[in-house]
């Protein structure tokens, strides 16, 4: 069977969000599977409650030991993601508390392998 062949037939048991590359390999189109749920970037484990990349995790850490929240000079509407995390440390810790991270967690770190 040929590589064409291979890669119609795998784009025929697809599902709608996947596509097949020039490689015959199956792309799903939607997010990284490990992605960061507070920035996007690649996350290494599960960290505070929730799938996280090593720079939220250490974020959120730093930012649950001061003693005065951060504040938001845009009203809290600042879009967090991985290009722009370090612009607004109070719309970011925002953002980790509404994916639910939490300090009072009893397991903090499982990797995700």
């Amino acid at each position: 069977m040929s590589k064409k062949d291979t890669g119609i037939i795998r784009e025929a048991f697809t599902r709608p969000n996947e596509e097949v590359d020039e490689d015959g390999k199956v792309t799903d189109e939607e997010e990284e599977p490990n992605a960061c749920v507070v920035c996007g970037d690649l996350a290494n484990g599960f960290h505070f409650n929730a799938l996280t990349c090593e720079g939220c995790k250490a974020f959120f850490r730093r930012a649950i030991k001061r003693s005065t929240p951060p504040r938001c000079r845009l009203l809290g509407e600042c879009d967090v993601n991985k290009n722009n995390r370090r612009s607004c440390q109070a719309c970011r810790f925002h953002k980790c508390r509404a994916v639910g991270m939490r300090h009072d967690s009893k397991s903090r770190r499982h990797v995700v392998t």
